[in-house]
């Protein structure tokens, strides 16, 4: 079976507060680096087709907890939609914790340089 390529946007309907909560980002280092969310926000994820910019019908639930990031030069950025986003590391936890539970997102093996650690949020 062909699979298409596929990019996902997310459209944040209702934000709420975020504190202690950081966003995971794979590196250039090769290593885990966690910055501050600054929000958290219920969004729907909206599937495109690269080829053809039409959407792709979800296979599940498309409501999703995301964070979000906010800088004056660029605004409110969606975490998941940065490239090398791994996921969110709650308060409390460790990064350390975050890497032995394994529940990075991102592909390593398929690295990306860090032009997608590229708004000012992540710095």
């Amino acid at each position: 079976m062909h699979h298409q390529r596929t990019y996902d946007r997310f459209f944040p309907h209702a934000l709420m507060p975020a504190v202690g909560w950081r966003a995971v980002y794979f590196v250039d280092t090769g290593a885990h680096a966690a910055v501050t969310v600054h929000a958290l926000a219920l969004a729907v994820r909206v599937t495109y087709a690269c080829r053809t910019r039409r959407v792709v019908p979800p296979e599940g639930d498309p409501w999703e907890i995301v964070g979000l990031g906010y800088s004056p030069g660029d605004g409110w950025v969606v975490a998941d939609e940065v490239d090398n986003f791994c996921g969110l590391l709650p308060p409390g936890m460790t990064l350390a914790a975050f890497e032995q539970d394994s529940l990075c997102r991102y592909r390593h093996e398929a690295q990306q340089t860090a032009t997608a650690y590229k708004t000012n949020f992540l710095v």
